[in-house]
């Protein structure tokens, strides 16, 4: 049937407008868990060497399947950086819990190149006093201006994850103790199937997490997939160099607006059977060698979150309800 010019007009503007929105480089994925809008930019993907090291010992993620690519070839979803008003540095070596934010906390005093270890991912709840719920690596350098330090885990924040109450993926750096933001200031996203903020599976399924430093870089990885890095630039700009740790950190954090029931983990205490696990931690004490990390764990606030050994030195439970 013969369309009127009107009709024509009409449809050539429609056209337009997709166009000019397909060709504009900003995407908006919907997840598949819960049809929450995420957004990200396609970017044109960096020329760089991936790292050439053996990251999931235990081959924990080598049974799932491989991630959908995100963008078109040759582009990768560049993460919106985020602020946010709480965020606490990983505890101090030798200091007590700072008013607010609650730890469980596993740490190794080393020279390295960063570690692996798996997580279970999960979905605690988070009260509307508090800020966030995660669980993390963090890689650290204790300096004569401070420390520095690399982050990598999975965050229940609202002020960080577009007011929802899901677990994401997420990364961050701090200089001289100074902490950055949320996936970016000076993040470079590599990976086109996983890209900090995205959100994650909240099941108890084990999941892969790892700091690497290689060729300049603090590499991170989540399942297997090198998703970007912080070059060491964001440091020497600072006069500091920071290529190799002094201390490991693997561990679970609340921070708190006051007295509340927000949960570490799954909510179960991590002395009890079924809780939220870190485990198979190693180090990288050269770039082809990871031996089994030495892991001392500890608890700020046991009558709110607590631990459990699955296997010493290299793999606890952690959690609990709240205080």
């Amino acid at each position: 049937m013969r369309q009127k010019p009107g009709s024509r007009v009409f449809l050539v503007l429609v056209l337009t407008c997709c166009l000019l929105f397909m060709c504009s480089g900003t995407a908006f994925a919907r997840s598949e868990q819960t049809g929450v809008k995420k957004e990200y930019t396609c970017v044109k993907a960096p020329q760089v060497a991936l790292p050439r090291v053996q990251t999931d010992i235990k081959q924990t993620s080598a049974r799932k399947p491989a991630a959908k690519p995100i963008c078109p070839a040759g582009q990768v979803p560049q993460p919106v950086a985020k602020k946010s008003g709480k965020h606490a540095p990983p505890m101090p070596q030798q200091a007590t819990i700072s008013a607010g934010y609650h730890y469980v906390t596993g740490i190794q005093n080393v020279e390295s190149l960063g570690t692996p270890a798996d997580f279970t991912q999960h979905q605690p709840y988070l009260s509307s006093q508090d800020y966030h719920t995660l669980a993390e690596i963090a890689a650290l350098n204790y300096g004569p201006h401070g420390r520095q330090i690399v982050e990598i885990g999975w965050t229940v924040d609202r002020a960080v994850n577009n007011g929802d109450d899901k677990p994401h993926l997420f990364v961050f750096s701090w200089v001289n103790d100074q902490g950055n933001c949320y996936n970016g200031c000076g993040f470079v996203q590599v990976s086109n199937a996983h890209y900090p903020g995205m959100q994650l599976a909240s099941d108890g399924s084990l999941h892969h997490y790892a700091i690497y430093h290689y060729q300049g870089n603090w590499w991170l990885n989540y399942d297997n997939d090198w998703i970007g890095y912080f070059p060491d630039s964001i440091w020497t700009s600072k006069g500091e160099d920071f290529s190799k740790t002094t201390q490991l950190q693997w561990f679970g954090e609340v921070a708190s607006g006051g007295g509340s029931h927000t949960q570490m983990g799954n909510g179960i205490f991590g002395s009890q059977n079924g809780s939220a696990r870190i485990q198979s931690m190693y180090v990288y004490t050269t770039a082809n060698t990871a031996v089994t990390a030495n892991v001392n764990v500890s608890a700020g606030e046991t009558s709110c979150f607590d631990y459990g050994w699955i296997q010493q030195p290299n793999a606890f439970r952690y959690g609990g309800p709240g205080c």
